[in-house]
């Protein structure tokens, strides 16, 4: 659990409350994921607290370098991603949705919400299944081999069988 991303829960005011996080590529690679370069992510956390419920608006905005399909060069893309959670009010289940929010936490007694996990989840879905650079923005070196008319043929040394020479032999005898 990364203690930068628990937003507590009890102990705040009624009213609305705001944090700001900001996530890089150490945040990624916590989470195991490889596939993450590099990340500068912000991510706006809005607490709404009313009675016993808390609702929690959290809006993430920046880019996440990756590799290219194509090229597998380094890209960078765009990510933004806004999850609406509730603090379980009683009665639902966690993962289950009321008013178009999902429940992340029923448990009156718990300190915080961890919403690392959330963040992580958000931002990886929000990435683009097909990673690409722009046109033309792909390695000049793996864009020749991809963009060949025809198939590159290395240039290696040719070399003849050892029998080669019978075969003329044949010849002359003729």
């Amino acid at each position: 659990m990364n203690e930068s991303f628990v937003i507590p829960v009890n102990g705040l005011a009624q009213g609305a409350t705001e944090f700001r996080l900001e996530v890089g590529e150490a945040f990624f690679a916590s989470y195991g994921n490889p596939d993450i370069l590099n990340a500068s992510v912000s991510v706006r956390v809005l607490v709404r607290k009313s009675g016993r419920t808390v609702d929690i608006d959290c809006i993430m905005e920046g880019r996440v370098g990756v590799p290219c399909d194509r090229c597998l060069a380094e890209v960078e893309l765009p990510v933004s991603a806004t999850a609406l959670l509730r603090v379980g009010a009683g009665g639902e289940e966690e993962g289950e949705e009321v008013d178009g929010r999902e429940i992340v936490l029923d448990d009156p007694l718990a300190e915080g919400v961890d919403l690392g996990q959330v963040v992580y989840d958000y931002v990886c879905t929000s990435i683009p299944l097909h990673k690409v650079h722009p046109d033309g923005g792909c390695d000049p070196a793996a864009s020749r081999y991809l963009l060949a008319e025809e198939p590159v043929q290395e240039t290696a040394p040719v070399l003849e069988s050892p029998f080669a020479g019978l075969k003329n032999l044949l010849k002359e005898s003729e």
